[in-house]
């Protein structure tokens, strides 16, 4: 099926508000965009347009600390988590674009 980048990026962010799980990736994936040296001190210093905003880096790098040793946040964690990882879409989609799972064809895309 065909859709714009806007569709798709609505797609992700129902599927962050509606599934924990997407949520939990979705946490993974931005995370894995920070630096190191952004990841050591829970905060954002390179601002290279990926990774979590300055406002969000704290917060987020710890959840993902206590859900890395813990396997679970809390449900307060989580709808915190659900609350700020919809602003992450584009960064989602672009990294799901890049591993191939979306294809552009003319100005739309398909899911693979």
């Amino acid at each position: 099926m065909l859709k714009s980048r806007k569709d798709w990026e609505q797609t992700i962010r129902q599927s962050i508000l509606s599934n924990d799980k997407a949520a939990l990736k979705a946490l993974d994936v931005i995370y894995s965009f920070q630096t190191s040296d952004e990841q050591a001190a829970e905060a954002t210093r390179n601002h290279n347009h990926v990774g979590f905003s300055p406002m969000h880096a704290q917060i987020l790098s710890s959840f993902h600390t206590q859900y890395r040793s813990r396997g679970y946040l809390s449900e307060k964690q989580m709808e915190i988590l659900r609350k700020y990882m919809v602003h992450y879409s584009r960064q989602l989609f672009d990294n799901a674009v890049s591993q191939g799972k979306y294809v552009k064809s003319g100005r739309q895309y398909e899911a693979q």
